[in-house]
């Protein structure tokens, strides 16, 4: 059986590997902070050393997946999405007033 400390960060891990969903965002930042603190708190040197290594095994797939998904970049972020309604909400405010 595999102590809980070591079971939590493979938990982290799974959603930031899977195919099927993207972690991004504060719920990223989350996570590697979580790993983190841990990491810092721990007494045992291996879970510290696994620990520290779970954030950056995270920071590598992401950017791999951005380099190789064809689909990352033509996502439009939050700020580009709310950016483009403000745009659409004038232009018709413009088209009202006329």
């Amino acid at each position: 059986m595999c102590s809980p400390i070591l079971e939590m960060p493979r938990v982290f891990l799974t959603p930031v590997a899977s195919t099927k969903f993207r972690v991004h965002g504060g719920p990223l930042i989350g996570v590697i902070r979580v790993c983190y603190n841990i990491a810092l708190h721990s007494k045992s040197p291996i879970n510290q050393a696994m620990l520290e290594a779970m954030p950056t095994q995270m920071i590598s797939i992401i950017f791999g997946r951005m380099e190789t998904d064809p689909f990352s970049s033509s996502v439009p972020s939050d700020h580009t999405a709310t950016a483009s309604a403000e745009k659409s909400r004038l232009a018709a405010e413009k088209m009202g007033k006329k």
